[in-house]
């Protein structure tokens, strides 16, 4: 494996990580102190990763096609459980704003990108 690959593995496995921390559904596990610590550490690796994401930039074609195609597979599975969560909380009488508002900025965010690449050229 490449530095590049083991970069993003090790980006990702604390990203999820520092994400496992915080289902605490009964607030047994954390105390409030650590959770501030680990919400900044959240922020830093999320702005890590958006970094790795944005600074990708690909050999040849082939890939191309490979991050076009990751991109692509990582936002149907962002979409697919943000509709689950949608629909689970309507079900259960209350969606929170912030499921909503993701998807949404999701789906209108790919389609404003779509948009003014073919109004580009």
């Amino acid at each position: 494996m490449d530095n590049r690959t083991v970069l993003d593995l090790v980006v990702t496995a604390v990203l999820l990580g520092l994400l496992a921390c915080f289902i605490d559904p009964m607030a047994h596990f954390m105390p409030a102190t650590l959770e501030h610590v680990l919400l900044v550490g959240l922020l830093v690796i999320g702005l890590i990763f958006g970094g790795l994401i944005m600074h990708e930039s690909p050999a040849d074609e082939r890939e191309t096609q490979h991050v076009m195609y990751a991109g692509r597979i990582g936002y149907l599975a962002g979409v697919a459980v943000l509709i689950a969560g949608v629909v689970t909380q309507a079900l259960n009488g209350i969606v929170d704003i912030w499921l909503a508002a993701a998807l949404a900025a999701m789906v209108v965010g790919k389609v404003l990108v779509l948009i003014y690449l073919r109004q580009r050229g």
